[in-house]
């Protein structure tokens, strides 16, 4: 399972960093959900080298736990018909596939529902899992509505 997870956090990573320059421009909406990706992809990352450092649960794991899930919950709606093209990385799928995406959005709030709970439950077995569950759910949207190469 962590060959699995390097790529997911590699791919966060890279999608928190080499965009900038690229976004520079983005206005409107599609600044604001570049923005809370990029949120989302920083706090997975703090999440991930806690997660790798210790072998309990802290308060700061379950605060970056829940502000993913905000985000979770917030996401769908930051891509509203005509939003894609210029500067956004959202491949026109996010609109022509639009259940799908749903889907795969509501499947990420869902999956962040059982982290914030496992971080709660002070149970760290539970909450890597879960956060693996959660990665695995980021990569499975970017892979099908995300742009290749962004």
């Amino acid at each position: 399972m962590k060959r699995l997870l390097w790529p997911v956090l590699a791919t966060c990573t890279i999608i928190a960093t080499a965009s900038v320059g690229a976004h520079e421009g983005a206005t409107g909406v599609v600044a604001e959900r570049m923005a809370a990706m990029k949120e989302t992809a920083a706090r997975m990352k703090v999440l991930d080298t806690a997660l790798k450092a210790g072998s309990s649960v802290t308060p700061n794991m379950g605060a970056n736990a829940e502000k993913i899930m905000t985000q979770a919950h917030s996401l769908s709606g930051l891509f509203p018909a005509g939003s894609g093209g210029g500067h956004s990385d959202a491949r026109a799928e996010v609109w022509t596939r639009r259940e799908a995406f749903e889907k795969a959005m509501q499947a990420f709030a869902a999956e962040s529902e059982k982290l914030v709970s496992a971080a709660r439950s002070g149970n760290y077995a539970e909450t890597r899992r879960r956060f693996r569950e959660v990665a695995d759910q980021c990569l499975g949207c970017h892979e099908k509505f995300r742009a290749k190469g962004h």
